[in-house]
């Protein structure tokens, strides 16, 4: 299913436009200064491609360490269940995507070296 909706991971999506075709891309409800509703995903996501990365989320959280700590941090900052659940498939979207744009297989002991 993502390879069809990524259209083969074409260049015309990103894992942000791909984020928010599985509804798991947060969108801020606002009007001017008065009305503030928060952050929301939206309703008319794709269904199936979302719960296919809620089954996936799960898994990552329950058997991958990194995951389960970054879960557990989100549930420590304040965050409810399901914004911390959908943080961590908005996680898994970017790092796939990460994944095929360099080319190299996931190594879960990476560790991002900053410029100085």
């Amino acid at each position: 299913w993502v390879i069809v909706y990524s259209r083969n991971f074409s260049e015309e999506f990103n894992a942000r436009k791909f984020a928010s075709l599985a509804g798991v891309a947060p969108f801020e409800i606002s009007s001017g200064s008065s009305i503030n509703g928060g952050f929301h995903v939206n309703c008319y996501s794709h269904k199936q491609l979302k719960g296919i990365f809620h089954i996936a989320a799960m898994a990552a959280i329950r058997f991958n360490q990194q995951m389960k700590e970054y879960f557990d941090r989100k549930k420590t900052e304040g965050k409810k269940g399901f914004v911390a659940m959908n943080n961590v498939k908005n996680k898994l979207i970017h790092q796939m995507y990460a994944v095929v744009r360099t080319k190299t297989p996931f190594n879960p002991e990476y560790v991002y070296k900053r410029a100085a």
